[in-house]
């Protein structure tokens, strides 16, 4: 992916088009499993991530899920599911895991030893401090502690080396990524002791509370002591995890991927265990993060995570960031608010996608489970490869060349550590001056003392890993390392920029304009430079853009797969980008054709006349979710709601009907649908015109003269139908198996408005 390609943005390889997590749970029928695939393949899915959810993994979620995970007839199904996906030129993700998190196979580690694979825990709890010994409760699958030594060369043995006896063929061919999935240490481990006395010459358990409970106004030396503790502690992840694996996954040819629990909080580097997240992410080939329970929203305070693991890429030289999205954003999420949540994950680097979540089966808790479930369960399922082909070709053009961040910017992971009023000041300075940066269209990526102290200072730049900083913004911090402020100094004295908070208008930025609302992306491959961009305000917003190049600008279009010139003088261009709106321009490609907005000097309104009538209800039966095809009759309707119709627990699609004259002898025309809730495919005249997605809901379309025929079938969202009193009194005996269930009934109230709301216009 360091060059530019027209071909693979039209044609995304399997590998960059988004898979879903297939949740495993019940008999692994062949059939019933390869039809799946087929389902997934079909609408524009060509990779999927096998995630199994064995007997034993959760005692409250029980699960039917046979054989038994890892078992010589589990693999033999898995092989042949790997055999299938490369009939079809589907890429298979290696899943690493049963449940998760990774690193136990699903209690089978722990069981080797429970004595010594069990995790130890210090917490502090009224300024006293205590440890416990942690193994799940009856019935769960223990997990074990990491930083033992062997667990993970146990875990690599009985899960990748397991694989590999199957579908090693297959490695680095269909199967490309491995996925690891929020492991996590103890904060203890049995030779902590020993390893702290070697690196700061002190003895340990002496030395616990003040590690543990932080304190404001405590010594400087009791502050130090704290962060070599963590330091040492990170480190052992690198050592006795993430680089085992990252090992495994190269020698086999394949990307070590995945992502850590709790990424998007500073804090989660030490309540989470990972450490280190910028350490973590960089020690990956296929970092990446995870957006679930609404972390990235339209509308709230997103923090700016995304950009950890694609500043790891680049300092790694890597083109491929992945990122697990949706779970447990509920069935309420608007085509909008899921555009809206992709691009503002590519616009910050990430460019691979894993969704949730297609399940084996529904049944039992499994009908509420994590939501949004997609498949043919769901309304929404038949117009979603519009969305799968968005996400496959904007990740595709944002994975060529490399990145263009010209900008280093102090991730201080040591004033976390130190805890207290450091890490507070530490954590504000932090999302306050990364928003800044955004707003001011600057390509940054975030560097810890580590690599800080590991660059390379030559012609005025900061060379870190394979990336190149002219300009570091360094916040106030009392815990910078020795070694990364005796670089820090050394970049300055050899002509290099280091700006204090502030002086961020000095910042270099990527691009002129004058809207913050605006995020940009930017990539250069073979001379070309590619530009994405983003209006994170909910107004549409027409906006004059200034970049460097000279050379000739086109517009990348995402549902087609064409490059379209637009007119620029000098670099400089206009642009409307509609509310939560995005596009992609790259300069000195070869055009398909120009790009030109179509105006009009007429049109007409559509707004008497019509009729809807139900064609297909989705909904959860007793033991399984069900669709009823049988239509009612037409009956004349107003635009608008159509709960004023029909049940408010409605889920399905509606057909929406209208005749209408030829005002005169309009041939070619522009169809408006207005608001439509949420999903709609158009017929006129018993011909289809084609689905949409997104907004606007517009369609070219060719009249007839005198009389013509307008068909509209609009799909609403699952979620009227899953916050039914009717669904959960029947889901009432499931409580304990359903974790999400309430913030998830809490969200799907947002989005219950169906149906066709227009104004319908045609324009010509």
């Amino acid at each position: 992916m360091k060059r530019f390609s027209k071909k693979m943005f039209r044609t995304p390889p399997p590998e960059l088009t988004p898979a879903y997590f297939w949740g495993i749970n019940d008999v692994m029928d062949t059939a019933v499993m390869k039809a799946q695939l087929h389902d997934m393949y079909e609408n524009g899915c060509r990779s999927v991530c096998l995630h199994p959810f064995p007997k034993g993994w959760r005692a409250e979620r029980p699960s039917r899920m046979t054989p038994d995970y890892l078992s010589d007839e589990y693999m033999e199904i898995i092989k042949e599911l790997v055999e299938e996906c490369q009939k079809l030129g589907m890429q298979y993700y290696l899943y690493d895991e049963g449940g998760f998190p990774s690193g136990g196979a699903c209690g089978k580690v722990w069981a080797e030893n429970p004595e010594k694979y069990t995790r130890t825990l210090y917490y502090q709890e009224n300024g006293t401090l205590h440890h416990t010994r942690v193994c799940d409760p009856e019935g769960n699958a223990p997990y074990p502690d990491i930083l033992v030594p062997e667990v993970t060369k146990r875990f690599i043995e009985l899960t990748h080396e397991h694989f590999k006896k199957y579908i090693g063929e297959h490695l680095g061919s269909t199967v490309k990524y491995a996925f690891t999935d929020e492991p996590c240490m103890p904060n203890w481990t049995a030779d902590m002791p020993k390893l702290f006395r070697k690196k700061t010459g002190l003895p340990l358990q002496e030395n616990l509370e003040k590690i543990f409970i932080p304190k404001a106004g405590e010594s400087e030396k009791t502050t130090e002591i704290r962060i070599a503790y963590y330091e040492i502690w990170a480190q052992l992840f690198l050592k006795r995890y993430l680089i085992p694996v990252r090992r495994w996954c190269r020698k086999n040819h394949i990307l070590s991927g995945g992502h850590f629990n709790s990424e998007d909080l500073l804090e989660g580097n030490i309540l989470s265990g990972h450490g280190n997240i910028m350490q973590a992410l960089r020690h990956m080939d296929l970092p990446g993060v995870d957006a679930i329970w609404r972390q990235i929203f339209p509308g709230q305070k997103n923090n700016p995570f995304p950009k950890y693991a694609s500043s790891a890429a680049n300092q790694n030289g890597n083109t491929l960031t992945v990122a697990e999205i949706f779970g447990v954003y509920s069935n309420s999420i608007t085509p909008q608010e899921m555009r809206f949540v992709a691009d503002y994950m590519l616009v910050r680097g990430i460019n691979v996608f894993v969704l949730s979540l297609y399940m084996l089966e529904y049944f039992d808790h499994y009908m509420s489970g994590c939501r949004p479930h997609r498949g043919p369960c769901d309304p929404a399922w038949k117009y979603m490869k519009i969305f799968h082909d968005y996400l496959s070709r904007c990740g595709t053009l944002l994975s060529m060349g490399k990145s263009a961040n010209n900008t280093a910017f102090y991730y201080d992971i040591r004033s976390i550590y130190a805890g207290a009023e450091y890490a507070e000041k530490a954590t504000a300075d932090h999302l306050e001056i990364s928003e800044k940066l955004l707003q001011m269209q600057c390509g940054f990526d975030y560097v810890d003392d580590i690599m800080l102290a590991s660059s390379v200072i030559q012609d005025g730049s900061l060379k870190i890993g394979k990336a190149s900083y002219q300009t570091l913004v360094l916040p106030e911090s009392r815990w910078i390392s020795k070694k990364a402020r005796e670089k820090i100094e050394a970049f300055t004295a050899s002509g290099g920029t280091v700006l204090l908070p502030d002086q961020l208008q000095k910042v270099p930025r990527l691009v002129k304009t004058s809207l913050q609302d605006l995020r940009v992306l930017k990539q250069t491959a073979q001379e070309k430079s590619i530009y994405f961009f983003t209006n994170e305000s909910s107004k549409e917003q027409k906006i004059k853009i200034t970049i460097p190049e000279q050379e000739r600008i086109s517009f990348a279009n995402p549902f087609d797969g064409k490059f379209y010139e637009i007119k620029s003088t000098g670099g400089t261009f206009e642009w409307t980008f509609d509310g939560y709106g995005s596009a992609a321009f790259v300069t000195g490609a070869a055009p398909d054709a120009v790009y030109s907005e179509k105006t009009f000097q007429n049109h007409f309104l559509i707004n008497q006349g019509w009729k809807l009538q139900v064609l297909k209800h989705y909904f959860p039966g007793r033991e399984k979710y069900e669709t009823s095809v049988k239509s009612t009759p037409a009956i004349p309707c107003k635009l608008g709601d159509w709960r004023s119709y029909i049940s408010k627990d409605f889920s399905g699609d509606v057909l929406y009907t209208v005749e209408f004259e030829n005002p005169g002898n309009v041939k070619n025309a522009v169809l408006d649908l207005g608001k439509v809730c949420y999903c709609c495919s158009v017929n006129l005249n018993g011909k289809e015109v084609g689905k949409s997605f997104f907004t606007p809901h517009r369609f070219n379309i060719r009249l007839k003269s005198g009389k013509n025929r307008l068909n509209i079938t609009v799909s609403n969202l699952f979620s009227n139908a899953l916050i039914s009193e009717e669904a959960q009194k029947n889901w009432e005996k499931y409580k304990t198996a359903m974790p999400y269930e309430k913030t998830q009934r809490d969200f799907e109230k947002d989005s219950l408005a169906s149906g066709l709301f227009g104004p319908v216009k045609i324009y010509y």
